[in-house]
């Protein structure tokens, strides 16, 4: 039970720091000239991994 639990905070803090790398991301882009378009653009990237790794830990839990 343990191993689980571990596992569990191990998701949790790498999901963090994914969510935190991704913040800073949008922070450098934005402020750049011309960021609407960069936006745009990390924005769908950010989506479709988002719903990549969602669809992915469904379909491994069957």
């Amino acid at each position: 039970m343990s191993e689980a639990f571990e596992t569990n905070t191990e998701k949790t803090s790498k999901l963090r720091e994914v969510r935190l790398r991704c913040h800073r991301l949008i922070d450098r882009i934005a402020k750049r000239p011309g960021s609407a378009k960069l936006l745009q653009l990390a924005e769908r990237a950010l989506t479709n991994f988002a719903n990549y790794k969602a669809n992915r830990n469904h379909d491994t839990r069957l």
